[in-house]
């Protein structure tokens, strides 16, 4: 293929990458909602000058196609809904993300629930599977299992703790 002959997408992004951006955007967020950090990244990485996507990603912003704000807020709830997260996974979900400090703090502390009732019902559900364990193991293993959800370790002993407490006396 010579010079002349470039895929129309590769021309396209050559003759006017505005548009090209565009393009890739609303395809990207027609998909799933993104982040401005993720997409100012994957624009990056296809190539297109900075201050062509920070122009393009500017007006998505304005016209509320972009808002981090609600991405941070609509993340915060799925995760406490399907995997009950605690508070230090969120935050660090939304930074690797690419959302700003003040707004994964708000998301984060407007979010669902009592994090002991989370942690409560996590532990509840994983005490099932260590019934071949002694009760130190069991406890062990909750806490590390409760930590890594995102709970602190004060919190997370104190549920394993309960948990095991309660279904040793249920047997």
């Amino acid at each position: 293929m010579s010079e002349t002959q470039k895929p129309q997408s590769q021309q396209q992004q050559l003759d006017d990458p505005v548009a090209a951006i565009k393009t890739l955007v609303l395809r990207r967020l027609g998909r799933f909602a993104q982040t401005r950090h993720q997409l100012e990244t994957y624009l990056i990485k296809r190539g297109f000058p900075s201050e062509s996507i920070a122009a393009v990603l500017d007006r998505f912003e304005d016209a509320g196609l972009i808002n981090d704000v609600e991405y941070a807020a609509m993340w915060v709830r799925s995760r406490r809904l399907i995997r009950n997260s605690g508070p230090q996974a969120l935050q660090r979900e939304l930074r690797e993300r690419g959302i700003a400090a003040h707004i994964i703090e708000q998301a984060v502390s407007e979010r669902d629930g009592d994090d002991r009732d989370c942690a409560l019902a996590l532990a509840q559900r994983k005490i099932s599977s260590l019934c071949r364990y002694d009760a130190v193991t069991q406890i062990r293993r909750i806490t590390g299992f409760l930590i890594r959800r995102g709970y602190n370790p004060g919190l997370a002993g104190d549920v394993a703790r309960e948990v095991v407490r309660l279904a040793a006396a249920q047997v």
